[in-house]
């Protein structure tokens, strides 16, 4: 995945050098202030795949400390970074008292990636002559490819905070799956909570779950990534997450008519 994506850049930057589609640096100056303006103009989501190397992995940490200060509430960044020697250390640390922020740890390597409101994304790839470029990517294909391999990667890595556990229960999968069935269909809230013999506002949250799991900003997106990873109609294609507990994993989820047995489906949060 992570040659084919460096590949497109690298071929859609010789196609399209005066396209504003991609723009290609290898001015490190220039490639912190094109990010800077894209992070500053987000306004729902933003996942970022940390690179391994530390000045380029400073800059994106520092661009989004930076923008965070002038963002709405409601923007949400999924961060997945390598978990090498003391990499969870340092995470812990920088994602202290940032509300904003998830942090996933991964021992898979990929493009280092910046994907802002699925509207652009920033990519770092290297050339065949060994040195480095960025690229900032408008077109819609190099995105949605780039945010499957960040979602791919994402339910995948480990969550960076040990509050939430991972439940392999089919119970879980299949509650996710049947939710996402509704959700490519249209079906409203009360009548998809009926078939799923559970409450309204437990549907709901799990709608909400799913949605930030998948970076979605829509009911209609999420069904459409999710078709596109091919989660409808499989099962066991999505972990789900309950809070830990000192006995393990609870199975409950409320104490009144939400108190159905389903495990809560999760991104870590």
């Amino acid at each position: 995945m992570q040659s084919l994506l460096q590949d497109a850049v690298l071929r859609h930057s010789a196609l399209r050098a005066d396209d504003h589609a991609l723009v290609t640096t290898t001015d490190p100056t220039c490639a912190r202030n094109t990010l800077a303006t894209a992070l500053k103009q987000a306004t729902s989501a933003v996942s970022v795949i940390l690179p391994d190397a530390p000045r380029p992995a400073e800059v994106v940490m520092e661009g989004l400390e930076r923008s965070a200060v002038n963002w709405s509430s409601g923007i949400r960044v999924r961060m997945l970074a390598g978990s090498g020697s003391g990499s969870r250390e340092r995470m812990l640390a920088y994602a202290a008292g940032k509300h904003w922020l998830d942090v996933r740890l991964t021992e898979s390597r990929f493009p280092s990636t910046v994907v802002v409101d699925l509207r652009c994304a920033m990519v770092r790839v290297a050339r065949p002559d060994g040195a480095w470029q960025a690229s900032m990517v408008r077109d819609n294909a190099i995105i949605n490819a780039v945010h499957m391999m960040f979602v791919g990667g994402w339910h995948h890595g480990v969550p960076l905070l040990n509050d939430v556990a991972v439940v392999d229960s089919p119970v879980a999968h299949d509650a996710v799956l049947e939710i996402i069935s509704h959700l490519v269909e249209g079906r409203i809230d009360e009548m998809a909570a009926r078939e799923m013999a559970i409450s309204v506002r437990t549907y709901r949250r799990y709608v909400a779950v799913i949605m930030r799991s998948l970076g979605a900003t829509s009911r209609f997106q999420a069904g459409v990534l999710a078709t596109e990873l091919g989660l409808t109609g499989r099962r066991g294609s999505l972990p789900g997450c309950v809070p830990r507990t000192n006995n393990g994993p609870a199975a409950t989820a409320g104490a009144d008519q939400s108190r159905d047995t389903t495990p809560l489906p999760s991104s870590a949060t």
